[in-house]
């Protein structure tokens, strides 16, 4: 169950992060994503929340 749920994450720099929901969009045609981050630090939690909204402005559709 946990290899299912972990073939789908996305963790990496923002290049690679964006190069991997780019080709997951890609491949599934999906229009919308789901995010979690389930990070306990605010900080952190904010910087990664920063760091895929700049992501984010970056794909395709």
């Amino acid at each position: 169950m946990v290899e299912h749920m972990l073939q789908y994450a996305v963790v990496g720099s923002k290049a690679s992060v964006a190069f991997q929901l780019e080709r997951f969009i890609e491949s599934t045609g999906i229009d919308e994503l789901i995010i979690s981050m389930p990070i306990h630090d605010a900080d952190a939690r904010l910087k990664s929340l920063r760091l895929m909204a700049e992501v984010r402005e970056g794909l395709v559709g």
